[in-house]
């Protein structure tokens, strides 16, 4: 009876660790292509295609979700951890 407890628990957190690194793939993917845009609004600025204030807002927009999707991240570990304990 042990040993089938055990391998219930074991695979609910195989479960929860697969959803994890489901969602954490995701968020780092989403971080990655704002750091992108933020890349290319930088080439648009240097080849005068917008100007700096436009430049800001995009700039400030992609931060605010960086900043966003990287709370989530660390959110979601905590929540790994303490899933774990």
């Amino acid at each position: 009876m042990a040993e089938l407890y055990k391998q219930v628990i074991f695979d609910a957190l195989g479960n929860d660790r697969k959803n994890f690194e489901e969602k954490r793939r995701k968020l780092i993917a989403d971080i990655s292509g704002q750091n992108n845009s933020l890349t290319n609004i930088r080439a648009l600025l240097l080849s005068n295609d917008i100007d700096i204030e436009d430049y800001k807002i995009m700039k400030s927009k992609c931060e605010d979700k960086i900043d966003r999707l990287e709370a989530q991240l660390k959110e979601l570990k905590t929540w790994l951890v303490l899933k774990v304990i």
